[in-house]
């Protein structure tokens, strides 16, 4: 009501579209969004603002080169803006340009240190470096629950959010209280997207695909057609991902031809991302994935490979059923040994750095039976 007001009294003011830009983008309408911001920018080329909610329309639709000039164009417009350099500095991780995503994120201390707990989670893969930066931002925060499980501390992982530890369940295979959990959120608030996906992917990890499809046909078709499950490109939730596990679902209820169309949205979206750059672990699970549900062993292990380098630490990967014929290739056993050895160092940086250098002892400690028996590391 107050935009209708306000473009009674001014039709072209920019700020009206602006906030019918931004209004469409939180209502799921990445169209109207694009249609605002234009006509936003029309009367003021200089509306930052207006081009950050451009462009993330435009990649929810998945026109990322697009995109990504107009994230450019921001920083040229207003170089100290921290949203904008927050969206740059994401690019430039989902591109595998890490350092300077790094050397971006260190402008961006003041205001938010978790970008450099990002990266160093999900671009490189490093722990306890992510570790030692989440602690910073606060100790209950989603990344240190996400560090302390990938290297298996659940018992430091589950005292700090109890609202998570569904999740934690789910990481140490305890099936039923992760679904219970899971699925008591549903029952909470049934329409919420984040309960919706929690669900349909513990359900699937835990071989119940056949419900977790009706799941993700729910998430499937709140998304525009011919887009993946859920709509943000950087989502821990991985939209490709979630949109290959969709396929096979369908595959295995009979659904050949199903089947195939979702796998098909998933070819253009990984082809898309990497023709505008895009170097991360979510492209290259992409890529395995799409390879094992076409029976291609050689480019699923190769991607898997590539995931790791890119800084995949999430074993539950391996265990996906889409891999199901490949868990006695002797390459995905490899693989799976890799990144077991991988995972046992960045558990003992971890125990080093939360009972020797703990970065936030004023507000957090560990467990003491985490430390028991620990012994300090010196380096020369």
């Amino acid at each position: 009501a107050l935009l209708d007001r306000a473009q009674a009294l001014e039709p072209d003011l920019a700020e009206a579209h602006g906030g019918r830009a931004l209004l469409a983008f939180f209502g799921d309408d990445p169209e109207s969004t694009i249609e605002h911001a234009r006509k936003a920018l029309a009367s003021n080329p200089n509306y930052s603002d207006a081009m950050t909610w451009l462009q993330l329309a435009l990649k929810a639709l998945g026109r990322y080169e697009e995109a990504d000039e107009i994230l450019k164009q921001v920083l040229v417009i207003d170089a100290l803006t921290f949203v904008g350099r927050w969206n740059y500095a994401e690019w430039l991780a989902l591109s595998g340009r890490v350092a300077e995503a790094h050397e971006m994120a260190d402008q961006l201390l003041a205001q938010d240190p978790s970008f450099h707990a990002i990266t160093s989670l999900f671009y490189e893969g490093k722990i306890a470096e992510g570790l030692s930066w989440a602690f910073k931002e606060g100790g209950g925060n989603d990344l240190v629950i996400y560090a302390f499980t990938l290297v298996g501390e659940y018992d430091e992982a589950r005292r700090l959010q109890e609202s998570l530890t569904y999740w934690i369940d789910a990481y140490e295979g305890r099936w039923d209280e992760a679904i219970r959990g899971a699925q008591g959120n549903m029952r909470l608030d049934p329409d919420a997207e984040g309960f919706i996906v929690d669900a349909a992917i513990i359900l699937y990890l835990a071989g119940r695909i056949d419900e977790a499809l009706p799941l993700y046909e729910r998430l499937f078709d709140s998304v525009p057609e011919g887009r993946p499950i859920l709509r943000q490109e950087m989502s821990a939730y991985m939209p490709v991902v979630q949109t290959m596990r969709l396929a096979l679902a369908r595959r295995k209820a009979g659904d050949e031809d199903g089947a195939q169309a979702a796998a098909q949205i998933v070819r253009q979206e990984h082809a898309a991302r990497r023709a505008a750059g895009r170097k991360n672990q979510e492209q290259d699970l992409a890529e395995a994935m799409l390879a094992a549900f076409e029976n291609d062993p050689d480019r699923a292990t190769t991607a898997l490979k590539s995931a790791i380098q890119h800084g995949l630490r999430n074993p539950q990967f391996f265990d996906d059923i889409i891999f199901e014929d490949l868990w006695d290739e002797p390459r995905l056993v490899a693989l799976q040994q890799e990144l077991d050895e991988i995972l046992d160092v960045e558990h003992d940086k971890v125990l080093q750095l939360i009972c020797f250098n703990n970065p936030v002892p004023g507000d957090w400690r560990p467990l003491p039976a985490t430390c028991e028996g620990v012994e300090e590391q010196r380096r020369l």
